[in-house]
Parts: structure tokens; sequence; C-alpha cells
């Protein structure tokens, strides 16, 4: 289902965008600090960084949370960097907050989706 040819007056209104920032509180770790793998951990794209989503969960959960984002990726691109990198493998969080955006529900599945669907 698509709104593409509905007309303007039943179309919701056009998202805005307001600039956040979420800043850390307390003491900052240093370059070479032994620090412990996050919990927590974010698979999104760039739209969740425009909304500063991580930093809204950071203070929502008030714990660390590891972004991994790869902009223009579909559902799949940043859960299939993830789950076959290292981090994944050396340290599993406690929890995966994997934004699945809206627009790609309706779409149908492409190559690249697929064969990671099939994978895990």
């Amino acid at each position: 289902m698509s709104l593409d040819a509905a007309p303007d007056a039943l179309r919701p209104a056009p998202d805005r965008q307001y600039p956040e920032r979420t800043e850390a509180a307390g003491e900052a770790a240093g370059l070479l600090d032994e620090t412990p793998p996050a919990e927590v951990v974010l698979l999104s794209s760039s739209h969740s960084v425009n909304a500063n989503f991580n930093g809204w969960l950071q203070q929502a959960l008030a714990s660390t949370v590891a972004s991994y984002v790869r902009a223009g990726g579909g559902f799949a691109r940043a859960a299939r960097a993830y789950f076959t990198g290292a981090a994944w493998h050396e340290a599993r969080p406690k929890l995966v907050v994997w934004e699945i955006p809206e627009r790609v529900v309706g779409q149908p599945v492409g190559t690249e989706e697929r064969e990671f669907l099939t994978r895990w």
C-alpha cells in the first residue's frame, strides 16, 4: 500500500528535522583505556542518525549504545555487517535494536536481503 496516488490533501505533513545532540555525562575514557563492550547495539540506517535515535536510546536506557549505521542499506546491510563482523563474535550484546524502515516493508525482497535472510 502506498500514498503515491493519494491527493496532496490526504498525505501526511512532510517530516521535519530538528538538530539534536546527546552529550555523554561524566568523565570520558581515553583512547587506549579498556572499555567494556556495549550491552546494547543499534543496527540502523541514516534515518536513525538524522533523528538522533541513538542518543535518545542511550538516554532512555541510561546505557551506552553501540551504533552500526549503513546509509542507504535497506534493512539488511547494517545487520549483515554487524553479524559477520568481529564485534558480534567477540562480545555479544544483551539487546539488539534493529531499525527496519517502514518504506522497505512493502518493497520486494532484493537479492542482497534474500541472501542475508537465508543465511540467518
